[in-house]
């Protein structure tokens, strides 16, 4: 059941990082870009050579000639009243349009010019070599203000090499944004398989209940995470706790979450066993709690270390015949065997799979055919991993 979900969110979760390592800021900065040359070629196109221009308030612009094409001007005037205490007229030779498409703002560029600044009792005069005059979006086009590059319009390449202690020193809360949106792009894109981890044993649990109940059930979970994410991505933006913390640690928590939820909820049970009398005590003490405290009965009975396949089978049949006697229901199916290697002791001491040390031995080949086994095994018709074992466990395991 497992690998089918799994990789499908592992495909989801790469083309989601795919979106939010590149698409996510690329597609912002150019709807930025458009957005500002759209403003510089009505800036352009509204600047008509010879006609004092008032169409931004507070503010006149002047050119005896235009060049709308490359956005050139020649003797440029410009008035600033924004301020009631002054007013400033900027007189230029040549000019140019531009646009500062990390500020979100249009752009006068002047050159070899002179400023008159007139107060109420006094007018003072100051050359420059060059002059900018910076206007805002919304001071041309209403309810539109892009404002400075802010940290979700970043791309990725913005946003890894970007210098730290800079943004530190200059804009403390600009640079915990910029922290946050860094871990929030990996995040994000782990969230697919971080939730079909959670919805895998959840959808197990559920079986039999009505959809409804699945459909509701999935949507407080991905309501609980979604809100957990966010008060821990605004934690990291305006309260500056470290993203390692307020971003991570509530993923590792569904994480584990989820990871426990599939344990439990899991179908199938198997009970491994060596040929002692303790061993074979221990296992029907085991199926004899599941059968009376959790109302499980069907088991797959494994036996380890056996000398050779007629001790295994003689040992399943000893634990076969007292589930018979005592436990009524209960139903064991023969696993295999895993014979009694001494390469398995010679790769516990070197703390190595026996598999990859031994990988012709008898224990590794039993291992082998084991597993190919595991995966021809269908799903049992009556699942007992039902909702009440599985939320039971859940929540009042010690």
């Amino acid at each position: 059941m497992l690998p089918a979900p799994l990789a499908f969110s592992g495909f989801c979760a790469l083309v989601s990082l795919w979106i939010t390592l590149f698409l996510v800021g690329w597609g912002a900065g150019h709807f930025r870009a458009e957005v500002l040359d759209i403003a510089s070629s009505r800036a352009r196109v509204v600047l008509r050579p010879g006609v004092f221009n008032q169409d931004i308030p507070n503010k006149v612009f002047f050119a005896r000639r235009v060049d709308p094409e490359r956005g050139i001007l020649e003797q440029v005037l410009v008035e600033d009243k924004s301020r009631a205490e002054l007013r400033l007229t900027i007189l230029a030779p040549h000019g140019r349009l531009g646009v500062d498409y990390t500020r979100g703002e249009l752009l006068f560029l002047l050159k070899n010019g002179r400023i008159y600044t007139e107060r109420e009792d006094s007018i003072t005069t100051l050359g420059f070599e060059e002059y900018v005059v910076r206007l805002q979006l919304n001071e041309m086009f209403e309810s539109l203000d892009l404002g400075p590059l802010k940290p979700r319009e970043m791309t990725w390449e913005q946003l890894v090499n970007a210098d730290d202690s800079e943004l530190a020193r200059s804009d403390e809360w600009f640079f915990q944004k910029v922290l946050v949106e860094r871990h929030s792009r990996v995040v994000f894109p782990l969230a697919c398989i971080l939730l079909s981890l959670i919805a895998i044993p959840v959808a197990v649990s559920l079986e039999g209940v009505r959809r409804q109940s699945g459909m509701v059930m999935g949507l407080v979970i991905f309501l609980l995470y979604y809100t957990v994410l966010s008060a821990g991505m605004n934690m990291g933006k305006y309260n500056g706790v470290n993203p390692l913390y307020c971003i991570w640690l509530p993923n590792l928590a569904f994480l584990l979450s989820g990871l426990e939820g599939i344990h439990l909820a899991a179908q199938e049970r198997i009970v491994i066993l060596t040929p002692e009398p303790t061993s074979l005590t221990d296992a029907y003490a085991l199926l004899k709690v599941l059968k009376l405290r959790h109302g499980v009965e069907r088991f797959r009975v494994l036996i380890n270390m056996s000398p050779d396949e007629k001790s295994a089978k003689s040992m399943f049949a000893r634990l076969h015949a007292a589930c018979d006697h005592f436990l009524d229901g209960v139903s064991l199916d023969y696993m295999g065997f895993i014979p009694r290697d001494t390469m398995v002791r010679k790769a516990v001491v070197n703390q190595t799979p026996f598999t990859v040390a031994s990988p012709d031995c008898p224990a590794s080949r039993a291992m082998k055919q084991i597993a190919a086994s595991v995966q021809n095994w269908e799903a049992p018709e009556n699942l007992d991993g039902n909702i009440k074992f599985f939320w039971k466990k859940l929540l009042f395991r010690s």
